[in-house]
Protein backbone atom coordinates (compact mmCIF):
# COMPACT_ATOMS: atom_id res chain seq x y z
CA UNK A 1 0.00 0.00 0.00
CA UNK A 2 2.73 2.31 0.57
CA UNK A 3 4.34 1.89 -3.20
CA UNK A 4 0.55 2.69 -4.26
CA UNK A 5 0.74 6.00 -2.00
CA UNK A 6 4.16 6.83 -3.62
CA UNK A 7 2.82 6.15 -7.44
CA UNK A 8 -0.57 8.40 -6.37
CA UNK A 9 0.98 11.46 -4.47
CA UNK A 10 3.45 11.76 -7.94
CA UNK A 11 1.01 11.26 -10.16
CA UNK A 12 2.33 8.30 -11.93
CA UNK A 13 0.78 4.72 -13.54
CA UNK A 14 2.18 1.85 -13.10
CA UNK A 15 2.15 -2.05 -13.80
CA UNK A 16 0.99 -4.63 -11.56
CA UNK A 17 1.59 -8.73 -11.71
CA UNK A 18 -0.28 -10.18 -9.66
CA UNK A 19 -1.13 -14.13 -9.10
CA UNK A 20 -4.45 -15.40 -8.87
CA UNK A 21 -3.62 -16.39 -5.40
CA UNK A 22 -2.41 -13.45 -4.25
CA UNK A 23 -5.31 -11.19 -5.91
CA UNK A 24 -8.08 -13.87 -3.66
CA UNK A 25 -6.06 -12.44 -0.82
CA UNK A 26 -6.34 -9.23 -1.74
CA UNK A 27 -9.60 -8.55 -3.11
CA UNK A 28 -11.55 -8.34 0.43
CA UNK A 29 -9.28 -4.52 1.14
CA UNK A 30 -11.31 -2.33 -0.22
CA UNK A 31 -8.61 0.44 -0.05
CA UNK A 32 -5.95 -1.41 -1.91
CA UNK A 33 -8.17 -2.22 -4.51
CA UNK A 34 -9.61 1.18 -4.99
CA UNK A 35 -5.90 2.38 -5.76
CA UNK A 36 -4.60 -0.74 -7.65
CA UNK A 37 -8.03 -0.49 -10.10
CA UNK A 38 -5.90 3.26 -11.33
CA UNK A 39 -3.13 1.31 -12.50
CA UNK A 40 -2.33 -1.35 -15.56
CA UNK A 41 -3.03 -4.78 -14.06
CA UNK A 42 -1.17 -8.06 -15.38
CA UNK A 43 -1.57 -11.64 -14.58
CA UNK A 44 0.50 -13.15 -13.32
CA UNK A 45 -0.26 -16.83 -13.46
CA UNK A 46 -2.24 -18.98 -11.12
CA UNK A 47 0.66 -19.23 -8.41
CA UNK A 48 3.89 -18.43 -7.59
CA UNK A 49 4.44 -21.56 -5.90
CA UNK A 50 4.71 -23.94 -8.15
CA UNK A 51 5.97 -24.45 -11.41
CA UNK A 52 2.65 -25.02 -13.16
CA UNK A 53 3.11 -23.58 -16.19
CA UNK A 54 6.23 -26.54 -16.40
CA UNK A 55 3.74 -29.54 -15.95
CA UNK A 56 1.11 -28.17 -18.42
CA UNK A 57 3.55 -27.77 -21.16
CA UNK A 58 6.47 -30.03 -20.76
CA UNK A 59 5.34 -32.48 -23.61
CA UNK A 60 6.79 -33.55 -26.45
CA UNK A 61 3.35 -32.74 -27.97
CA UNK A 62 2.57 -29.00 -28.79
CA UNK A 63 -0.58 -29.61 -29.25
CA UNK A 64 -1.25 -31.38 -26.10
CA UNK A 65 0.43 -28.58 -24.18
CA UNK A 66 -1.52 -25.89 -25.53
CA UNK A 67 -5.00 -28.02 -24.89
CA UNK A 68 -3.48 -28.64 -21.28
CA UNK A 69 -2.91 -24.75 -20.50
CA UNK A 70 -6.26 -23.87 -22.12
CA UNK A 71 -7.83 -25.98 -19.93
CA UNK A 72 -6.01 -24.95 -16.97
CA UNK A 73 -6.27 -21.20 -17.37
CA UNK A 74 -10.15 -20.74 -18.69
CA UNK A 75 -11.30 -20.83 -14.74
CA UNK A 76 -8.28 -18.69 -13.29
CA UNK A 77 -8.25 -16.02 -15.90
CA UNK A 78 -12.19 -15.44 -15.93
CA UNK A 79 -11.49 -15.46 -11.87
CA UNK A 80 -8.92 -13.03 -12.32
CA UNK A 81 -10.97 -10.55 -14.24
CA UNK A 82 -13.65 -10.85 -12.14
CA UNK A 83 -11.90 -9.39 -9.41
CA UNK A 84 -9.88 -6.78 -11.62
CA UNK A 85 -13.59 -6.41 -13.06
CA UNK A 86 -12.91 -2.11 -13.98
CA UNK A 87 -9.63 -3.04 -15.50
CA UNK A 88 -8.45 -4.43 -18.98
CA UNK A 89 -6.76 -7.46 -18.03
CA UNK A 90 -4.35 -8.02 -21.32
CA UNK A 91 -0.92 -8.93 -20.40
CA UNK A 92 0.96 -11.45 -18.44
CA UNK A 93 4.19 -12.19 -16.58
CA UNK A 94 4.87 -15.81 -16.06
CA UNK A 95 5.78 -16.73 -12.70
CA UNK A 96 9.77 -16.43 -11.84
CA UNK A 97 10.01 -15.46 -15.93
CA UNK A 98 9.41 -19.62 -16.93
CA UNK A 99 7.49 -19.26 -19.65
CA UNK A 100 6.08 -21.20 -22.02
CA UNK A 101 5.12 -20.83 -25.91
CA UNK A 102 2.41 -23.05 -25.70
CA UNK A 103 1.52 -21.57 -22.47
CA UNK A 104 1.35 -18.07 -24.03
CA UNK A 105 -0.74 -19.15 -27.19
CA UNK A 106 -3.56 -20.71 -24.97
CA UNK A 107 -3.92 -17.76 -22.76
CA UNK A 108 -3.61 -15.62 -26.04
CA UNK A 109 -6.96 -16.86 -26.74
CA UNK A 110 -8.42 -15.56 -23.61
CA UNK A 111 -7.17 -11.97 -24.98
CA UNK A 112 -4.25 -11.98 -23.09
CA UNK A 113 -1.78 -10.44 -26.11
CA UNK A 114 0.91 -9.02 -24.10
CA UNK A 115 3.87 -10.54 -22.66
CA UNK A 116 6.49 -9.29 -20.14
CA UNK A 117 8.46 -12.90 -19.82
CA UNK A 118 10.86 -13.20 -22.16
CA UNK A 119 13.60 -10.46 -22.72
CA UNK A 120 14.16 -11.92 -26.11
CA UNK A 121 14.12 -8.33 -27.57
CA UNK A 122 14.96 -4.34 -26.96
CA UNK A 123 11.50 -3.32 -28.46
CA UNK A 124 8.12 -4.20 -28.42
CA UNK A 125 8.00 -7.07 -31.18
CA UNK A 126 4.82 -8.71 -32.65
CA UNK A 127 4.73 -12.10 -33.51
CA UNK A 128 1.83 -14.50 -33.48
CA UNK A 129 -0.23 -12.62 -32.08
CA UNK A 130 1.78 -11.68 -29.07
CA UNK A 131 3.31 -8.18 -28.59
CA UNK A 132 6.76 -9.47 -26.30
CA UNK A 133 8.35 -6.75 -24.21
CA UNK A 134 11.92 -6.00 -23.17
CA UNK A 135 13.74 -7.10 -20.02
CA UNK A 136 12.97 -5.11 -16.85
CA UNK A 137 15.59 -3.09 -15.13
CA UNK A 138 15.14 -1.85 -11.22
CA UNK A 139 15.79 -3.11 -7.93
CA UNK A 140 19.62 -2.15 -7.66
CA UNK A 141 18.90 1.42 -7.27
CA UNK A 142 16.66 1.00 -4.84
CA UNK A 143 18.88 -1.67 -2.76
CA UNK A 144 22.45 -0.13 -3.07
CA UNK A 145 23.86 2.16 -0.44
CA UNK A 146 27.23 2.78 -2.01
CA UNK A 147 27.02 6.33 -3.35
CA UNK A 148 29.21 5.98 -6.57
CA UNK A 149 27.68 2.72 -7.25
CA UNK A 150 23.70 4.02 -7.21
CA UNK A 151 24.83 7.45 -9.93
CA UNK A 152 26.38 4.50 -11.88
CA UNK A 153 23.05 3.08 -11.74
CA UNK A 154 20.96 6.32 -12.40
CA UNK A 155 22.86 7.48 -15.38
CA UNK A 156 22.19 3.91 -16.71
CA UNK A 157 18.52 4.37 -15.87
CA UNK A 158 19.04 8.19 -17.76
CA UNK A 159 20.37 6.72 -20.95
CA UNK A 160 17.79 4.17 -21.50
CA UNK A 161 14.80 7.05 -20.50
CA UNK A 162 16.36 9.01 -22.85
CA UNK A 163 16.50 6.63 -25.77
CA UNK A 164 14.24 5.44 -27.96
CA UNK A 165 13.49 1.90 -26.53
CA UNK A 166 11.09 1.47 -24.11
CA UNK A 167 12.08 1.01 -20.07
CA UNK A 168 10.77 -1.53 -17.71
CA UNK A 169 11.85 -0.87 -14.19
CA UNK A 170 10.71 -3.81 -12.07
CA UNK A 171 10.67 -4.26 -8.01
CA UNK A 172 9.20 -7.03 -5.95
CA UNK A 173 7.70 -5.73 -2.80
CA UNK A 174 10.14 -8.15 -0.81
CA UNK A 175 12.81 -5.97 -2.17
CA UNK A 176 11.99 -3.52 0.39
CA UNK A 177 11.48 -5.10 3.37
CA UNK A 178 12.88 -8.46 3.58
CA UNK A 179 16.98 -9.50 3.77
CA UNK A 180 17.75 -12.99 2.13
CA UNK A 181 14.92 -14.19 1.50
CA UNK A 182 14.96 -17.88 -0.22
CA UNK A 183 12.47 -20.13 -1.39
CA UNK A 184 12.73 -23.78 -0.25
CA UNK A 185 11.26 -27.01 -2.11
CA UNK A 186 8.80 -29.17 -0.67
CA UNK A 187 7.54 -31.97 -2.47
CA UNK A 188 5.32 -30.03 -5.08
CA UNK A 189 5.58 -26.83 -3.52
CA UNK A 190 7.77 -24.06 -2.02
CA UNK A 191 8.08 -22.02 1.03
CA UNK A 192 9.86 -18.86 1.94
CA UNK A 193 11.99 -17.91 5.10
CA UNK A 194 13.13 -14.58 5.21
CA UNK A 195 14.39 -11.79 7.81
CA UNK A 196 12.76 -8.74 8.34
CA UNK A 197 15.06 -5.25 7.32
CA UNK A 198 15.74 -3.23 9.97
CA UNK A 199 13.15 -0.07 9.97
CA UNK A 200 16.52 2.00 8.79
CA UNK A 201 16.93 0.22 5.96
CA UNK A 202 13.22 -0.23 4.92
CA UNK A 203 12.95 3.63 5.12
CA UNK A 204 16.16 4.19 3.10
CA UNK A 205 15.00 2.16 0.45
CA UNK A 206 11.19 3.39 0.15
CA UNK A 207 13.42 6.67 -0.03
CA UNK A 208 15.16 5.49 -2.78
CA UNK A 209 11.88 4.74 -4.67
CA UNK A 210 10.16 8.03 -3.86
CA UNK A 211 13.20 9.70 -5.56
CA UNK A 212 13.19 7.66 -8.80
CA UNK A 213 9.42 7.77 -8.84
CA UNK A 214 9.92 11.72 -8.36
CA UNK A 215 12.38 12.12 -10.77
CA UNK A 216 10.11 10.12 -13.52
CA UNK A 217 7.21 11.84 -12.80
CA UNK A 218 9.16 15.04 -13.52
CA UNK A 219 10.47 13.39 -16.83
CA UNK A 220 7.14 12.68 -17.89
CA UNK A 221 5.57 16.29 -16.90
CA UNK A 222 8.22 17.77 -19.07
CA UNK A 223 7.34 15.70 -21.78
CA UNK A 224 10.90 13.86 -21.60
CA UNK A 225 9.58 10.54 -20.60
CA UNK A 226 6.30 9.12 -22.41
CA UNK A 227 3.71 7.28 -19.58
CA UNK A 228 3.70 3.72 -21.18
CA UNK A 229 1.01 3.36 -23.65
CA UNK A 230 0.31 -0.27 -25.28
CA UNK A 231 -0.13 2.06 -28.61
CA UNK A 232 4.34 2.15 -28.47
CA UNK A 233 5.29 1.42 -31.86
CA UNK A 234 6.51 -2.27 -32.22
CA UNK A 235 8.17 -4.39 -34.81
CA UNK A 236 7.81 -7.41 -36.20
CA UNK A 237 10.11 -10.28 -35.30
CA UNK A 238 13.94 -10.62 -37.60
CA UNK A 239 16.21 -12.80 -34.95
CA UNK A 240 16.01 -14.35 -31.92
CA UNK A 241 18.84 -15.33 -29.16
CA UNK A 242 16.96 -18.55 -28.67
CA UNK A 243 20.32 -19.47 -25.64
CA UNK A 244 19.43 -16.19 -24.00
CA UNK A 245 15.47 -17.03 -24.05
CA UNK A 246 15.89 -20.79 -23.14
CA UNK A 247 18.52 -19.80 -20.02
CA UNK A 248 16.06 -16.68 -18.42
CA UNK A 249 13.00 -19.44 -18.88
CA UNK A 250 14.81 -22.25 -16.94
CA UNK A 251 16.28 -20.38 -14.40
CA UNK A 252 13.79 -20.02 -11.94
CA UNK A 253 12.99 -24.06 -12.48
CA UNK A 254 16.38 -25.15 -12.42
CA UNK A 255 17.71 -23.16 -9.25
CA UNK A 256 14.80 -23.67 -6.90
CA UNK A 257 12.81 -26.85 -8.23
CA UNK A 258 15.64 -28.84 -10.05
CA UNK A 259 14.04 -28.96 -13.12
CA UNK A 260 15.48 -29.27 -16.40
CA UNK A 261 12.65 -29.20 -18.58
CA UNK A 262 12.61 -31.77 -21.41
CA UNK A 263 10.48 -29.99 -24.26
CA UNK A 264 10.68 -26.24 -23.92
CA UNK A 265 13.75 -26.03 -26.04
CA UNK A 266 12.43 -27.29 -28.83
CA UNK A 267 9.23 -25.37 -27.95
CA UNK A 268 11.16 -22.22 -27.88
CA UNK A 269 12.75 -22.62 -31.26
CA UNK A 270 9.53 -23.90 -33.40
CA UNK A 271 8.02 -21.21 -31.68
CA UNK A 272 10.14 -18.40 -32.66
Amino acid sequence: FKILKILKKLKVKSFFFITLEYAERIKINKRIMEELNKHFIGYHGKTHLSPYIYFLTDTMDYNRAYMNAINEERESINKFRKIFNSVLINSFRAPGFSFSPAHLEAIREFGIKNDFSTFAFKRPTLHKGITFYPNSRGSFFIIEKNIIKRIKFFLIFLYYFLSKNPVILQWHPFDFVLKGHWMKKEKDKISFSYTLLSEGEIRRRFRNLYRLIKIISLLQRARILTPFSFKFPYKKLKKVNFEKVLFKATYWLLKYWDISPNFLKEHIKNFF
